[in-house]
C-alpha cells in the first residue's frame, strides 16, 4: 500500500479513493498494552540515546573505543550485544514507521473517497497533484 506515496507518475486523488483495505485484527493491540508498551518505549529510548552517543563521536574515537574493548572478552561481548541491540531497535522502529504510514494512507484514502469532489476541502489540490508525502 505504501507504494502509492512514491508512484511515478504521482498518485491522484482518484487513486487514493480507489484503494481497498481491510481492518487489522484486534491482536495488534497486544503490543500496545501498558506494560509491554512502557518497556518498549524505555528500550527505544535507551537505543536512541546510545545511537546519539555513537554519532557524536569521530571515526577515530570509535576505533579507539573498539580497540580498548578488544583487549577483553567481556568487552567485545558487550560490544556485539550493543550492535544487536541497535539492530533490533531499528527493526522495531521501522515496523512502527510502517504502521504510521499505513494509517496515514488509509486516512488519505478515506478523505479522497469522502471529499474527492471538493478539492478545496480535501487539500489534495488539482486531480493530477500528489497528496502530501509521508515523512
Amino acid at each position: 500500500m505504501s507504494d502509492i506515496i512514491n508512484e511515478e507518475p504521482p498518485a491522484t486523488r482518484e487513486d487514493f479513493a480507489a484503494l481497498d483495505f481491510e481492518p487489522v485484527g484486534p491482536e495488534i493491540r497486544a503490543g500496545f498494552r501498558k506494560e509491554p508498551w512502557e518497556a518498549q518505549c524505555r528500550t527505544h529510548g535507551i537505543a536512541l540515546r546510545l545511537a546519539v552517543g555513537i554519532v557524536e563521536k569521530t571515526k577515530a574515537e570509535l576505533i579507539e573505543g573498539v580497540r580498548k574493548l578488544s583487549t577483553d572478552d567481556d568487552g567485545m561481548t558487550a560490544f556485539f550485544e550493543g550492535l544487536d541491540f541497535l539492530q533490533e531497535a531499528k527493526k522495531s522502529l521501522v515496523a512502527f514507521a510502517e504502521l504510521l504510514e499505513a494509517a496515514y494512507i488509509r486516512e488519505l484514502a478515506a478523505a479522497a473517497a469522502a471529499l474527492g469532489a471538493e478539492p478545496e476541502v480535501t487539500g489534495f489540490g488539482e486531480p493530477d497533484e500528489r497528496p502530501p508525502a509521508v515523512g
